[in-house]
């Protein structure tokens, strides 16, 4: 019987990382400073309305939602070693779509 795992906390750990220097990309098994292999990633998906500044930046129409993604990149032992938060248009809708 495998036990029950929490859920995982994606909304503090994104909050606790903000601001920090979170770009790159790195592949599943590759060798961190730190000697941890990354094991896998999780996504979380979600469909939204915009904030007024996401809106903007976005040039969306009103009424248009956003996806947000939230990854979370995983060593072996299932330590998050990276979160990527990605907010975006719908797909298939060009920049200059008013």
């Amino acid at each position: 019987m495998v036990a029950a795992r929490e859920p995982f906390p994606y909304e503090r750990i994104v909050e606790e990382l903000r601001g920090e220097n979170l770009t790159g990309r790195r592949a599943a098994g590759e060798r961190l400073p730190s000697e941890r292999r990354i094991a896998r990633s999780v996504d979380d998906l979600v469909s939204r309305m915009p904030t007024p500044q996401e809106a903007e930046s976005l040039r969306l129409p009103q009424g248009v939602p956003v996806t947000r993604v939230l990854r979370t990149v995983l060593d072996a032992q299932d330590d998050p070693v990276e979160v990527q938060e990605t907010i975006g248009r719908p797909t298939g809708m060009s920049s200059a779509t008013r």
